[in-house]
């Protein structure tokens, strides 16, 4: 008996052989897609494992929240782990988290590959350097302190730089010129 299933954002094509016992046993493949680990998964934890990941996750978020406005905290990687927390243990915490309307669309366009928009790429390098400009200029006074947070921002730099631009549609033109001439 040849399947295809589609379940848990996972294919699998392959056959089933049912066992004297009552099991299944599954022969064939199955294909998770490119970023798996941010999909929710639904969970085989036990509950106080659940809980765990849910407040690991939910201090990863406060984590990412604290580096929206400190740039020496880095946002993203709290709020990817954040993400990988809440998928192994809690669809509501996740569909929060990917819902929100501060950065749950930039999570699923990295979640989904498509990369950061051009306009948060450049007020988050704006603000990285500005910020790492002054601390390093006027208000640390240690040289090798100076130095590591130029190198810090060089890093983060390249790394914006090496992520894809992601690129939202845009508006077909009627649909603009509906909205202007109805005001």
């Amino acid at each position: 008996m040849n399947n295809r299933h589609d379940t848990a954002n996972k294919q699998y094509n392959g056959s089933e052989k049912y066992r004297a016992d009552g099991s299944v046993e599954l022969t064939g493949q199955v294909e998770a897609p490119a970023n798996a680990s941010l999909q929710f998964k639904g969970s085989t934890l036990g509950p106080g494992m659940r809980m765990v990941l849910v407040v690991l996750g939910s201090l990863f978020v406060v984590l990412g929240i604290i580096g929206i406005a400190l740039p020496l905290v880095p946002t993203t990687p709290f709020l990817l782990l954040a993400a990988v927390c809440y998928a192994k243990s809690s669809e509501k915490c996740y569909n929060w988290l990917f819902n929100h309307k501060w950065f749950g669309e930039y999570l699923r366009n990295y979640r989904d590959g498509k990369g950061i928009q051009l306009k948060v790429k450049v007020t988050m390098l704006i603000f990285l350097w500005l910020t790492m400009s002054l601390s390093a200029g006027f208000i640390i006074d240690i040289q090798w302190v100076q130095i590591m947070l130029i190198g810090i921002a060089t890093a983060v730099t390249a790394q914006m730089c090496y992520l894809p631009t992601f690129k939202p549609e845009s508006e077909p033109f009627e649909e603009k010129q509906d909205r202007r001439t109805s005001g």
